[in-house]
């Protein structure tokens, strides 16, 4: 799980479109032990809000692992990280039987 300290909402989410391959790897990983511990979700970041003393979470629901990992798929075929597609497509078909695109 990521944790980051940032000063506000704003550096939050340039930390999120700046840092998309570090947040969807994290995902996998999270998703990948959620999975292992049958939990029910996982935490992928967390982020310390320091002007408002807050914490935000990213969490996601088991129910909704599928469409995640497929959108961290899609992240990575666009940057032509196709060694972690490779990793995210056995995860899915780990998870929920032949991958099927």
């Amino acid at each position: 799980m990521l944790n980051i300290d940032v000063e506000n909402l704003s550096e939050m989410n340039e930390f999120m479109r700046n840092e998309k391959d570090l947040f969807f790897k994290t995902l996998i990983i999270a998703v990948k032990n959620g999975w292992k511990d049958n939990s029910e979700m996982v935490t992928v970041a967390s982020f310390h809000v320091r002007d408002t003393d807050s914490t935000v979470n990213i969490s996601i629901e088991d129910h909704g692992w599928n469409e995640i990992l497929h959108l961290a798929l899609y992240h990575f075929e666009v940057s032509e990280k196709y060694e972690l597609c490779v990793e995210i497509k056995d995860l899915i078909t780990l998870m929920y039987g032949d991958y099927d695109e």
